[in-house]
């Protein structure tokens, strides 16, 4: 535009641009005199502004609507669908010549649409702005016999999704009985076939999205969570939600393996009563920490204690309910310190006097103390029980 500017001055033979040659300008009239007059090379304009003339408002020829164009928007998409709506006169308002769907013309749909079905058997229409102030027709497929278009892209998307998975025949039923344990062999699932698992059953779904928010309440990091959702999501695929999982089909789930985290989604579903825990792994557990905590006493000591395992355990002079493992290893961690310091100067509990106990327990007031004073009694009443009977 400068060139121009200057090209024009020019042929003038004047030294400055003149004002009013920036009038002619097709665009950037104000840059361009802005940077002429920063410039000191602009003539301040010596007759005014020409006045130009706004653009005409015209009407709608099809809906009347107040605007710039013959035909607004909506009307020319409207009438340029092929053999839908045939050019005629409307039946309703009496425009003639203008393209109708079942008779009326689209004006009249459009405020049928809007004042309501009674608005049929009026004979007016509400004006309306053209542009983009026109108001839109609801495409409504049946409504106004105005029949949608159709989407092509969801279309194309429909056609080349794959069909969901069947549900997997592997389903625990909860009525099935076991003929033999197996455990299940995950190493087939990998990461990229998360995707191919098989469809959720209603109740799978479900439990699947209590998890997560489960997860989100529990302040779970969000990779964790995705892990653990992963995880989840291959044991109700497989085996689904209807029976409880056992706890060796979720341990199963290798763990070193990314996108596998068992301890979580056990922990969640026996809240839920969804675990079969397994006994044998259950004792073996509490039964190694107690064995390897024994091991660390003097041979005489050490052997006492092995003697009060067994009479907690229903072996003594009397038969009573086994201890759980799991109680008999929170009985030991309660006196191990105590007993400890009790190793460094005695070779059997035999030499505990009551002064002992009630020293080691003044030092541990409030709920230690108690569950302290619990577990000693046992191990000496145990103990003692314990030598009666048994070598």
């Amino acid at each position: 535009m400068l060139r121009l500017a200057l090209a024009v001055r020019d042929t003038d033979g004047e030294d400055l641009v003149a004002e009013e040659i920036l009038d002619d300008l097709p665009r950037s009239q104000s840059a361009a005199a802005d940077v002429l007059r920063e410039a000191g090379l602009l003539r301040p304009r010596q007759r005014r502004r020409p006045v130009i003339p706004p653009k005409p408002c015209r009407s709608c020829r099809h809906c009347d609507c107040w605007g710039f164009r013959s035909v607004c928007s909506g009307r020319n998409s409207w009438s340029t669908w092929p053999g839908r709506h045939p050019v005629g006169d409307c039946r309703r308002w009496g425009r003639r010549g203008v393209p109708l769907s079942d008779g009326i013309c689209r004006a009249c749909c459009l405020h049928i649409d809007h004042h309501g079905p009674e608005t049929r058997e009026q004979t007016w229409t509400q004006l309306w702005f053209g542009g983009d102030l026109a108001p839109r027709l609801a495409i409504r497929p049946g409504t106004l016999a105005y029949p949608a278009p159709a989407n092509k892209v969801r279309h194309r998307t429909a056609l080349a999704r794959t069909p969901a998975p069947p549900v997997s025949p592997h389903m625990i039923n909860p009525a099935q009985t076991t003929l033999f344990d197996a455990r299940r062999d995950w190493t087939c699932i990998t990461v990229g076939e998360l995707d191919r698992l098989p469809s959720f059953t209603p109740a799978a779904q479900s439990l699947l999205d209590d998890f997560r928010q489960h997860a989100r309440q529990q302040g779970w990091d969000e990779q964790v969570q995705r892990l653990a959702a992963r995880s989840l999501r291959i044991l109700l695929a497989r085996l689904g939600a209807e029976a409880p999982i056992h706890e060796a089909d979720i341990r199963s789930l290798p763990a070193d393996r990314p996108g596998t985290s068992a301890r979580r989604i056990q922990q969640f579903l026996t809240r839920r009563g969804m675990v079969i825990l397994a006994p044998a792994r259950q004792v073996d557990i509490h039964q190694r920490a107690v064995d390897q905590r024994i091991q660390t006493f003097p041979g005489q000591i050490a052997d006492e204690l092995r003697r009060w395992v067994l009479v907690v355990r229903g072996e003594g002079r009397r038969e009573h309910p086994a201890m759980p493992f799991e109680t008999i290893r929170k009985y030991l961690g309660y006196f191990y310190p105590v007993l400890t310091d009790w190793a460094a100067r005695v070779t059997s509990l035999r030499e505990i006097t009551k002064d002992d106990i009630q020293d080691a327990l003044a030092q541990r007031p409030g709920s230690t103390g108690r569950d302290l004073r619990s577990a000693l009694r046992s191990l000496f009443q145990g103990s003692q029980a314990g030598t009666t009977h048994l070598p």
